[in-house]
């Protein structure tokens, strides 16, 4: 049996502070249950690391497909960044899928020996968790209306690559899940 420390509290804690999840009475709709996915555990049955991975167990969402940065773009790109001797730098975007906002109601079991509140009561998720099947989706539509509102613009041959152009700025980013890689002029 897997038993969680109590080190793990503070990411509990910030899952309720910083609004991925809110508690609430057990009457709220049907519970989605999760996983806790064991890591390496000592000698008394505890986790041997600080993370705690939930893994909500999900029924079908319809719309969860994401577009990732096509091949040939990349190698496009590639190209173009070595023949005008543009900068590339790689960004790893730390638990993006937390970033995510939820379009619908998903309410999950408190997780075993964290529990708050009274006895019962489940979380109703805010925001987009890691092994939701609709968690990618909900991430690349953030980060989308994000880079809109930023000035880029999306290419219609490929949904995973943005373009900012003002002036003799020239901007080009590339998507893929939570990595970007960004060419342009230093």
């Amino acid at each position: 049996m897997l038993r969680l420390s109590r080190d793990l509290m503070p990411q509990v804690d910030r899952g309720y502070s910083e609004s991925l999840m809110v508690l609430l009475p057990m009457e709220h709709g049907s519970i989605v249950n999760f996983l806790q996915v064991p890591r390496p555990l000592d000698a008394d049955g505890f986790l041997t690391s600080n993370i705690l991975l939930m893994v909500p167990l999900t029924g079908t969402r319809p719309e969860t497909f994401a577009p990732t940065v096509r091949m040939a773009t990349i190698r496009v790109i590639l190209a173009l960044a070595a023949l005008e001797d543009l900068e590339l730098y790689s960004i790893d975007i730390s638990q993006a899928f937390l970033n995510g906002e939820l379009d619908v109601d998903i309410y999950m079991q408190q997780p075993e020996g964290f529990e708050r509140g009274n006895p019962g009561d489940v979380v109703r998720l805010v925001k987009g968790l890691y092994g939701l099947k609709q968690a990618g989706r909900l991430w690349n539509q953030k980060l989308h209306s994000v880079l809109l509102q930023m000035g880029f613009k999306c290419l219609k041959s490929d949904a995973s690559v943005y373009l900012f152009i003002r002036d003799d700025v020239r901007v080009i980013l590339l998507i893929f899940i939570d990595n970007i890689t960004l060419a342009g002029h230093s």
